[in-house]
């Protein structure tokens, strides 16, 4: 993955999120030099997922990719140091696809003007589908509980606060040193209530359970309240 993605030396686009080197900075992941070897690990990596989907990490066993994947474990191994580096390289591949929608919804309300409050509900929309989708993937980030992988998610984290920054401080006029800070730690909020999702499983902690739109529409006008922005969604 670009540096500019996770260090954000540079504004997110859609050439610097769809990179062919996505596993280039993982330690414990190999690229894949051949296209006989992508294809290798892109079926171990879809045999992973697929298992996750249907039990929780601990039930996954190496071999059980491989005998998925129709793969040998040997195979496996020399192309992930383990299940830990699975869970890293899938993670890589998910949040990677997200910046890739995120850039896409902000250009998409560059195209149309929007508001900045239509442009929050866009992307908490995108935000609550997406981690919906996704959860089998982002609690077993959270159950491997990996420094590597942890280190990835927090720089996904920091790198879309900067993209949303990037797209709306010029919106929101002011003090711009302090809507980049507002914006932040808005979207880390964000972020915290869609992780009690994937740290609680099936575990609902609302007392009030919100469907999926209702969820988004509650987090847009928390994300508003946050930048200091308010008025309808």
């Amino acid at each position: 993955m670009s540096d500019n993605i996770l260090r954000y030396g540079a504004p997110l686009t859609l050439t610097n999120v769809s990179s062919n080197d996505v596993y280039q900075e993982l330690s414990r992941v190999r690229p894949p030099l051949q296209g006989r070897s992508r294809q290798a690990q892109f079926a171990a990596l879809d045999a992973f997922e697929s298992m996750l989907r249907d039990r929780p990490l601990h039930k996954v066993t190496v071999q059980d990719v491989a005998d998925m994947a129709k793969l040998s474990i040997t195979s496996v191994y020399a192309r992930f140091d383990g299940k830990k580096a699975l869970v890293l390289a899938l993670h890589e591949r998910v949040i990677q696809e997200w910046l890739r929608q995120l850039v896409l919804v902000l250009e998409a309300a560059n195209d149309d003007s929007d508001e900045v409050d239509r442009t929050a509900a866009a992307v908490m929309s995108a935000a609550v589908a997406y981690s919906t989708e996704h959860a089998h993937v982002f609690t077993a980030v959270l159950s491997a509980s990996d420094e590597e992988t942890n280190q990835r998610a927090a720089g996904f984290i920091r790198a879309a606060s900067k993209t949303l920054a990037d797209h709306l401080v010029p919106l929101l006029g002011g003090d711009a040193q302090r809507a980049e800070r507002d914006i932040d730690y808005a979207w880390r909020s964000v972020m915290s209530v869609l992780q009690q999702g994937w740290a609680l499983g099936e575990a609902e902690p609302a007392r009030f359970p919100l469907s999926a739109d209702d969820l988004a529409a509650r987090l847009t006008e928390q994300f508003l309240a946050l930048i200091q922005l308010s008025g309808p969604v």
